[in-house]
């Protein structure tokens, strides 16, 4: 079972190298936009493809954020475990709700053929970024809970050691 979360979170960590190369194409556009709007040959569709690298980076790198803890987060729920637990279980059946109806979705966007008003950019496949990325988010939570009952476990066996050498 570890192989498989840690296999869960390589791909959550590659997912999020994409979230990395979007923030530094987006950079990149935002300063030749800006640089052309000084010289009033701003470049069409600039809030259209801003919006549209948004919904890349948060997505694809919300997982991450749960696995490495950085994330905003009530701490009053570490106090009793039972209570991480709970929210670990909410979190994972809300992100794969959202995944699911995200997935939904994107179906029905793909099949009307939305796009962007200015620079005719389809919809679906952002659509579809989104539902990946909470599902990713729900693969990063269980990922977590694993852990956290697994250190739970070997806390409880390393007890238990003790107690039978004294």
């Amino acid at each position: 079972m570890k192989k498989i979360f840690d296999y869960a979170d390589w791909i959550i960590n590659k997912f999020m190298y994409f979230g990395g190369t979007i923030i530094l194409l987006l950079m990149f556009y935002t300063t030749v936009n800006t640089i052309m709007r000084f010289f009033n040959h701003p470049l069409p569709g600039d809030i259209e493809i801003t919006v549209n690298a948004q919904v890349c980076i948060i997505y694809s790198t919300i997982a991450a954020c749960v696995l490495s803890d950085t994330h905003i987060r009530v701490d009053i729920l570490k106090s009793r475990p039972w209570l991480e637990h709970f929210n670990n279980l909410f979190a994972f059946a809300t992100a794969m709700f959202i995944s699911i109806q995200s997935f939904k979705q994107g179906l029905s966007v793909a099949k009307m053929n939305y796009v962007s008003q200015l620079l005719q950019i389809p919809r679906a496949p952002f659509v579809f970024i989104a539902c990946l990325g909470f599902f990713l988010f729900a693969l990063a939570v269980l990922s977590v809970e694993y852990r956290l009952i697994d250190s739970q476990i070997q806390a409880g066996k390393r007890k238990d050691t003790r107690e039978v050498v004294r």
